[in-house]
């Protein structure tokens, strides 16, 4: 009885650990999308199914590219292959494999690479996302040092990946040996 109890707890801590980095990537998206004007009708990143505006990259093509439209930016099939390569992008960003943002980079410096009027970008992304613009991409997204924990009940075990603070805010005590 004791171990189904912990077991269900520890599914339910992962299952709202993985909610909250979904919620915070959902909402890092649609702040890009905004302040790209993927919602108002007609632009052209809503034209072009491009919620991140993305532009084409030399010798790589975009799953669900169409083609590329003014301006070298990615013209996508549907909304739902423009989405994905944007979540794809913010992927990579949170990884560690971007090559162009690393976890210490600032929503400010961000802005400077992605947008051409990056003072106008930063500040509709910050007010969107409700954070200032010296927030780094780790903090937003708390990709600290994850720790591994590993329950093992009856030669079944189980892991879940966290980070500090994210143990700390489901009221777990993590410790380093």
């Amino acid at each position: 009885m004791t171990s189904k109890l912990i077991l269900m707890t520890l599914l339910l801590i992962g299952t709202t650990l993985c909610n909250a980095v979904t919620t915070k990537v959902e909402s890092f998206a649609k702040a890009i999308a905004r302040a790209e004007g993927y919602y108002v009708p007609h632009s052209l990143p809503n034209r072009y199914n491009n919620p991140g505006d993305l532009k084409a990259r030399a010798g790589e093509q975009y799953p669900g590219q169409l083609r590329i439209g003014k301006k070298g930016h990615v013209v996508f099939k549907t909304p739902a292959a423009g989405w994905a390569a944007l979540y794809k992008q913010i992927d990579r960003i949170m990884d560690g494999t971007s090559r162009f943002y690393t976890p210490n980079t600032s929503l400010l410096q961000m802005s400077k690479m992605y947008a051409r009027n990056y003072r106008v970008w930063a500040r509709n992304i910050t007010h969107n996302l409700n954070v200032p613009v010296t927030t780094t991409l780790d903090e937003y997204f708390d990709t600290s040092p994850r720790v591994l924990i590993v329950v093992n009940f009856d030669d079944i075990k189980f892991l879940l990946r966290t980070t500090h603070n994210e143990a700390a805010n489901q009221g777990l005590h993590l410790c380093t040996l």
